[in-house]
């Protein structure tokens, strides 16, 4: 029987809101795809180049040559593309006549709508690292673009690029599959922890793990450092770095300003927070080499690679390798900018700091900011355990266990990132997808978006390499001008 409260009317507004909202939902993809061909008509190619070049315009004024290495990187595939080409992400959610976001509000609730963000989460965003309990952990690993914003910036980013892995791998029959996978474990996980669960103790490790991330986290967990040293330390002597095309030495003055920044901020930070008592000479800084060659969207930014310990003569056993990364301000905050948010933050090294507490699992203690000649620098440990996935030698079977895994964790994101004595995320999120309908409307709101992104984004990736060799004709002339210039010949 229904109700005489009202109730007996609820079932056809029911049906109306959900109805609305599908609709909604198709026509904004519709829309979109509409103005994308008409973009690439009026000249959708010069606007990606136009992004691109501007915003990497310190690496193309420092950097040419590393600007030319980004531009071979993601030339090797539509989802190599779209990793490294986030600002184009961002340029179209936030542009309101492209109406990419109609529908989000349906499924934010308000705590959601201005809570962390990864700010470039994608499924290569995802690995392998050691945790703060000496574990070998599953995790998202970069945190360098965290900023506030809507969760659904990160849930559709992280969405397109299962779509475009599966495209990429032969496998567009099971995309949404895929996508389904993800979506499933995400709600699943987001009830657990509404349910009382806790996020902040939540990790992935090798006991609760499964199928093949299991079996890499079981292997994972018998590195140690030394394996870590063996590969980028001279065997015949332990406390120096090798010198490879990876790995360039550091002009004297340089390191002098290197060795100021860690000793000046970096290492006060460390201990300061850490409930460790460090031994006499922990910290002792033994050689610093330029790291070159790394990342996709960040490559040609500024990274070092610091040896430090000293603690045994013979060998390296108690030595770490910090990674000390230049920053810049999040991809997002260019189109998705938050009125004072950034002076809050102070710096951008800060920023991304913030972020990987406010994100990861347990984090390591040997994580840090540092200022040097006016840039701001992350250091962290090269964990051991660090480790990729290669998505194209895996099987069906095993990149639906990968996407239910990112699903866990970002749920475990979004709940972590609330203030603990705010009305939890799991809660409000919990109680939006509390029937079967939302669910159902929910999925298919993401996966839509995701289906249709991926498709602008391989149109994307065809303009854009219709210019590449172009681009990086113009851009090797412009490095070895540089050259010439610093060298004399």
């Amino acid at each position: 029987m229904l109700k005489k409260s009202g109730y007996s009317i609820t079932p056809s507004l029911s049906f109306i809101k959900t109805f609305g909202f599908i609709i909604l939902a198709l026509c904004a993809v519709s829309f979109f795809h509409q103005n994308a061909h008409s973009e690439e008509r009026t000249g959708r190619d010069s606007l990606i180049i136009k992004e691109l070049t501007g915003y990497d315009a310190e690496v193309i004024k420092t950097r040419p040559e590393a600007f030319v290495e980004k531009l071979e990187k993601i030339s090797e595939s539509a989802f190599s593309f779209y990793r490294g080409t986030a600002i184009l992400f961002y340029r179209d959610l936030f542009d309101k006549s492209l109406a990419l976001s109609a529908g989000d509000e349906n499924f934010t609730p308000g705590g959601l709508n201005g809570c962390y963000i990864n700010g470039d989460l994608h499924i290569a965003n995802f690995g392998f690292s050691r945790n703060s309990e000496n574990d070998a952990q599953f995790d998202a690993n970069d945190f360098d673009e965290s900023y506030i914003g809507s969760y659904m910036l990160d849930l559709k980013r992280l969405a397109v690029s299962i779509s475009l892995m599966a495209r990429q791998n032969g496998i567009q029959n099971h995309e949404e599959k895929l996508l389904e996978s993800f979506l499933d474990s995400f709600i699943k996980k987001i009830k657990g922890f509404a349910s009382g669960e806790n996020a902040f103790k939540y990790s992935i490790t090798a006991k609760n793990a499964d199928g093949c991330i299991a079996k890499i986290l079981e292997k994972l967990d018998g590195k140690k450092r030394v394996d870590i040293l063996k590969k980028y330390c001279s065997m015949s002597e332990p406390n120096r770095l090798l010198t490879n095309e990876e790995l360039r030495p550091v002009p004297n003055d340089e390191m002098e300003k290197i060795k100021n920044a860690f000793n000046k901020h970096y290492v006060p930070g460390v201990i300061k927070k850490s409930a460790e008592k460090y031994e006499d000479g922990f910290f002792k800084l033994l050689d610093i080499r330029e790291k070159l060659h790394s990342g996709t969207g960040s490559l040609g930014l500024t990274r070092y690679y610091i040896l430090i310990g000293g603690k045994t003569p013979d060998g390296f056993e108690k030595n770490l390798i910090i990674e000390m990364k230049r920053q810049r301000a999040s991809v997002v905050a260019k189109y998705g900018a938050r009125q004072g948010l950034d002076s809050a933050f102070k710096d951008d090294a800060r920023r991304a700091l913030l972020g990987s507490y406010a994100l990861a699992s347990k984090v390591s203690p040997f994580i840090g900011a540092a200022e040097m000649d006016g840039g701001f620098y992350l250091l962290r440990e090269i964990s051991p355990q660090k480790s990729s996935l290669k998505f194209e030698e895996m099987s069906v079977s095993d990149l639906e266990e990968l996407c239910e895994s990112a699903g866990k964790i970002y749920a475990k994101m979004i709940v972590k990132c609330a203030n603990p004595k705010s009305v939890p995320h799991a809660s409000q999120l919990a109680a939006l997808l509390s029937s079967d309908e939302k669910i159902n409307d929910f999925k298919r709101h993401v996966i839509n978006f995701a289906l249709a992104y991926s498709s602008t984004v391989e149109k994307d990736y065809e303009l854009f390499l219709k210019h590449k060799d172009t681009l990086i004709k113009k851009f090797k002339s412009q490095a070895a001008k540089s050259e010439f210039i610093k060298t004399g010949n």
